[in-house]
């Protein structure tokens, strides 16, 4: 059975795509992997140096050598996601569904939560007469 067919939410991209197609099907791809792997960046205690323990920070991107706080990052990534579900484009707004929904990893849970809940917070207290 094709990778393709056997995980639907994946898919491969082919030398018959157009480049646009091709850049929206890794940014899928890269946004599933992203919410079903980023619940590793909520652990408390991390080291951040490991990276660079692996691979000489000469050949690391410069916005990398300068290692960012994890867990902001994540919450960065879910505030993104979660404005996406408002796109007009339907296979962007179903790409961030599934990446909230499905596939988003149960240690970030309680981060989706959290914010869901400060958006709540702030449409009532936008859109609704104070009582």
């Amino acid at each position: 059975m094709a990778s393709g067919a056997q995980y639907p939410l994946f898919r491969l991209s082919t030398s018959s795509q157009t480049p646009g197609q091709s850049k929206r099907f890794q940014w899928q791809n890269l946004t599933l992997f992203l919410a079903a792997l980023g619940g590793v960046c909520a652990q408390d205690n991390q080291d951040l140096t490991s990276l660079t323990a692996v691979i000489p920070p000469s050949s690391l991107p410069d916005e990398m050598r300068v290692m960012q706080n994890p867990a902001q990052l994540v919450g960065t990534f879910i505030t993104n996601l979660t404005d996406l579900l408002v796109v007009p484009d339907t296979q962007i707004r179903d790409t961030a569904r599934d990446a909230l929904g499905a596939e988003l990893s149960p240690r970030l849970f309680s981060k989706l939560l959290k914010h869901l809940d400060e958006c709540v917070l702030f449409l009532r207290s936008t859109f609704l007469p104070a009582y």
